[in-house]
C-alpha cells in the first residue's frame, strides 16, 4: 500500500491489545480523532462472536438499513427486504400488514385441504356457491322442494296448498278417495268416528234418534216375518 496513506504496516498474524479492560466502560476502543471520519475495513470482516449494535446498520451513505429502538423492543427494516428461503413468523401476530393488498395474492398462499393454493380452493368453493346460488333462485313459485332422481334439490310439480295441513283452519278438500290401511279408521278428537260424529242437519244428529228412525221406518215397510220364506218374496209384501 502507498506511503501517501500514512501506511503503518504490522507484520503478524495475530493482535492482541491488553488493555486490561481499564476503560471507562471496561471495553477496548478503535477511533479516529476526526469523529466525522469513517474506520474503514477494505477486506471482508469474519466475526467468531455476535455483532452488537446500538442504533443501526447503515449503508455508505448513512441510510438506515436497520434501526434498533432505543428500548431494543424492535428493529426496522430501511430497505426492501427479500427472502430467498421461507419466512417462519413462529406464530407470531402479523399486524399494520396494509401494504400485502398488492404485493400478495391468494395464488401466493398454500392450502391445508389439499389444493396447490388458496386461489385454487376458493375458486372451488365459488363454483359449488355458485351451482347452489342457481338451484334456489328463480325456481316457480309455491311449490313444495324435492330431491330428484341424482339426489338434487329441484322444485316438485305440487303447489304447497296440495297437501292437506294439520294447521290449516280452513276447510280442505280431498278429490279422490282415502284408502286406509287395515287396523286404521278416522278419528275424531282423538275417537274412533261413529254415528254420533254425523249431522245432516236434520234427523242424523244424534244415535239414539238414527236407531229410533231406522226402526219405525222399518216397521212401517214390513208386515210380515220372512225368516221362513222361501222363493222370490213379492214386492207387495215388502
Amino acid at each position: 500500500m502507498s506511503s501517501q496513506f500514512n501506511t503503518f504496516p504490522i507484520s503478524a498474524d495475530f493482535v492482541v491489545f491488553s488493555g486490561n479492560n481499564s476503560g471507562a466502560d471496561g471495553d477496548i476502543h478503535l477511533r479516529a480523532e476526526n469523529e466525522a471520519a469513517h474506520l474503514q475495513f477494505d477486506n471482508r470482516i469474519r466475526c467468531e462472536k455476535d455483532i452488537e449494535i446500538k442504533t443501526k446498520i447503515a449503508d455508505v451513505d448513512g441510510g438506515n438499513i436497520l434501526q434498533l429502538s432505543t428500548d431494543k423492543t424492535t428493529l426496522t427494516h430501511g430497505k426492501i427486504t427479500k427472502y430467498e428461503n421461507t419466512v417462519d413468523f413462529n406464530n407470531q401476530t402479523i399486524q399494520n400488514a396494509s401494504g400485502l393488498a398488492g404485493a400478495l395474492t391468494t395464488a401466493d398462499i398454500g392450502s391445508s385441504n389439499g389444493y396447490a393454493s388458496a386461489d385454487l380452493e376458493l375458486d372451488n368453493l365459488t363454483t359449488s356457491l355458485n351451482t347452489t346460488k342457481a338451484r334456489t333462485e328463480n325456481l316457480t313459485t309455491n311449490r313444495v322442494m324435492i330431491s330428484n332422481n341424482a339426489g338434487v334439490l329441484v322444485a316438485g310439480i305440487h303447489n304447497q296448498d296440495d297437501f292437506l295441513r294439520n294447521n290449516n283452519t280452513a276447510q280442505q278438500e280431498v278429490l279422490g278417495d282415502l284408502n286406509l290401511a287395515p287396523t286404521k279408521g278416522v278419528k275424531y278428537n282423538g275417537a274412533a268416528l261413529n254415528s254420533t260424529h254425523l249431522s245432516d242437519g236434520a234427523d242424523l244428529t244424534k244415535d239414539n234418534v238414527v236407531n229410533t228412525a231406522t226402526t219405525t221406518a222399518l216397521a212401517g215397510k214390513m208386515e210380515a216375518d220372512f225368516s221362513n220364506a222361501t222363493g222370490t218374496i213379492a214386492d207387495a209384501r215388502i
